[in-house]
């Protein structure tokens, strides 16, 4: 009897190596493994990953179907190795890299984003990115978390310990104070904090003011202006017209961007009235009128911009709270009455000892 199994073998092979060639691009096709080898063919994806596979690798010289004119071939160490454009992955570049897809692999895949335009698919923001702890941005095209400040890290998922917060967790709370819809607080007596640790209070350096209005909320910190930490509550008996330096701002706000370099700024804290300052409105440059326990100001400003309001506590009548600048009317919020139109309402007081 006679076998003709090898010949017919052998046929199949070149039929294989023929059209993998015409489909592939490759002038040789080298087999892998067992039975009749080719002559080491140019360019050729071996190993798990086949012919554009991210686990394969290139063997043998560069030609001009090696990388599928998807990237730039380099075989100077004796087998080709390519360098896949944007977009692209896999040995060959034959495939779209993790994050991309579409034919041309230009778009994001789910998940990814492109905000910035610049034609890099990097992570997008979801529900899970600052672990429920801050908010994420994209809008730089890189997803980054805003931690509330009692949490850090870059996913936010670090807690500070009890009563300390800053982003490194340095600063101790002084005075915590949920905040009235109304107020007439005339003296240090009348302020209702749930917090007041001033006297345990050692030496400080910093000092951050915090203010909470429902799910936003801005932290302001500075160098010390006084080594007592009484006076740096609601200012029901004390004035600070002041200058302040190096501060800093911590938003989770869209009304009041973050301040990460030091920035010069200024207090504006009394329980005086006041009228406009030279700019015509209520702003970082009001003018304190004679007399106490007549309207109230409570005011952070950095760079002649207000980051955090909380007026008209002492007069009886409605606060006046904000984050940034108030968007119509005065920039600092006075006359805003508008403390009813959130549920919750918080300052608190810190100091880095």
């Amino acid at each position: 009897m006679t076998f003709v199994r090898p010949r017919l073998a052998f046929f199949a092979l070149l039929v294989c190596q023929v059209a993998c060639n015409a489909i592939f691009g490759l002038d040789d096709l080298e087999v892998v493994g067992g039975g009749a080898g080719g002559a080491g063919g140019a360019g050729v994806v071996a190993g798990a990953g086949g012919v554009g596979g991210e686990g394969g690798s290139l063997v043998g010289p560069c030609t001009s179907a090696t990388c599928n004119e998807h990237g730039t071939c380099d075989d100077s160490t004796g087998n080709a190795e390519c360098s896949c454009d944007q977009g692209w992955g896999g040995a060959s570049c034959a495939a779209c890299a993790a994050g991309y897809t579409g034919a041309d692999c230009k778009a994001c895949a789910p998940g990814y984003q492109d905000a910035d335009d610049d034609g890099s698919c990097l992570a997008a923001c979801t529900d899970a990115s600052c672990s429920s702890n801050g908010v994420c941005d994209e809008s730089t095209g890189v997803a980054t978390c805003t931690c509330y400040i009692e949490f850090s890290g870059d996913d936010c998922a670090t807690p500070c310990p009890a009563g300390m917060a800053g982003s490194a967790c340095e600063f101790r709370i002084v005075y915590g104070l949920d905040l009235p819809t109304n107020a007439d607080w005339n003296v240090l007596a009348d302020v209702p904090y749930d917090i007041d640790e001033t006297a345990a209070v050692g030496s400080f350096d910093r000092v951050a003011y915090r203010l909470l209005l429902d799910d936003e909320e801005v932290w302001v910190e500075m160098d010390a202006f006084t080594n007592d930490a009484a006076m740096l509550g609601v200012p029901t008996d004390w004035v600070w017209d002041i200058a302040i330096t190096n501060a800093l701002v911590v938003s989770v706000s869209p009304n009041q961007s973050n301040v990460a370099v030091p920035t010069a700024g200024n207090l504006e804290l009394w329980s005086a009235c006041y009228s406009e300052g030279p700019n015509g409105v209520f702003d970082d440059d009001d003018t304190i009128g004679g007399g106490t326990d007549c309207y109230g100001s409570m005011q952070v400003h950095v760079a002649m911009n207000t980051v955090l309001a909380l007026n008209h506590w002492s007069q009886a009548g409605t606060l006046d709270v904000g984050i940034g600048e108030a968007p119509s009317g005065n920039p600092d919020w006075t006359f805003s009455g508008n403390a009813g139109s959130f549920l919750e309402k918080r300052l608190e007081v810190y100091v880095r000892e």
